[in-house]
């Protein structure tokens, strides 16, 4: 998807366009908080735990990419 963006746009434009797409969402779930507790920690759970397995597959991959 972002590969898609990027393709099309360009990589600042595509980036940009991603990164604000993230932001809008995460200001959404930020908005619910008080009307929807239970949602928006979910979400927030949610959004963490893919940040967090984007950032081990990337440090894998560069001690993959160093160390090979």
């Amino acid at each position: 998807m972002v590969e898609a963006g990027i393709v099309s746009w360009g990589v600042v434009r595509g980036l940009l366009y991603y990164k604000a797409l993230a932001c809008v969402l995460l200001l959404l779930i930020f908005s619910i908080r008080h009307s929807k507790q239970l949602l928006a920690f979910q979400a927030l759970t949610v959004t963490a735990a893919v940040y967090a397995c984007f950032a081990v597959i990337c440090v894998w991959k560069m001690f993959v990419h160093f160390f090979a």
